[in-house]
């Protein structure tokens, strides 16, 4: 069954296919489709089938920086989507309230990796996407490689498949869900979900809920 993010594209399916680009274009584009929101919006991140749910609201600018507020105690979380620029290398990779996830999966920092071969063309649901094999450029972080999963008629990101530095996966980040908010069409839940040895052992979900005036 097509996910949710799938359906909603559907209308885009009709569209004159892209013309070829390179790996750096298609990242570009993918950046720009999760990174240009603008606004302040309520959400949750909710782990697994809902046993922790973490309120939280975010500040977006349409140039791809975020800030996340927490709340009890509060804390402020400013990443900028595509880049580690910013996080402090002690704060990377801590685990943010208990979710499973961090500063380094909410950054998808691997859209801005280089990429050394030619997006590859595969299909998932019945749908054809570019697929951005890319590397880490340096020495930190958990990930030493991903794919970058992207929608081939919208340019739209779809997912990120993240791998540790001996090539296991262990991180997919997903889009599930997208949603006008006003005039703005945007991802309103990702999935991120951990694995070990081929298999997922966790998920946490980044839900969107309304948009403040």
């Amino acid at each position: 069954m097509r996910s949710h993010f799938l359906n909603l594209l559907a209308p885009l399916l009709l569209a004159a296919a892209a013309p070829a680009q390179t790996p750096e274009q298609l990242l570009t584009h993918a950046r720009h489709s999760i990174g240009s929101m603008n606004g302040t919006f309520e959400g949750w991140m909710i782990v697994g089938n809902g046993q922790t749910k973490v309120p939280f609201l975010i500040t977006a600018k349409s140039d791809g920086t975020f800030t996340y507020k927490f709340f009890d105690p509060a804390e402020s979380l400013p990443i900028r989507i595509g880049t580690s620029a910013g996080i402090q290398p002690e704060t990377f990779s801590q685990e943010i309230r208990n979710t499973g996830i961090t500063r380094e999966d909410l950054s998808l920092w691997q859209l801005s990796w280089p990429s050394s071969r030619p997006a590859e063309s595969k299909m998932s649901n019945g749908l054809r996407f570019h697929v951005v094999t890319v590397s880490n450029p340096s020495t930190k972080g958990a990930y030493g490689a991903a794919e970058v999963w992207i929608h081939q008629k919208s340019l739209a990101l779809f997912r990120i498949d993240a791998f540790d530095r001996s090539g296991n996966l262990i991180r997919k980040m997903e889009v599930q869900k997208i949603r006008n908010f006003g005039d703005q069409r945007i991802a309103e839940q990702m999935r991120i979900s951990a694995y070990a040895g081929g298999k997922k052992t966790a998920s946490t979900y980044v839900q969107l809920v309304n948009q403040r005036n």
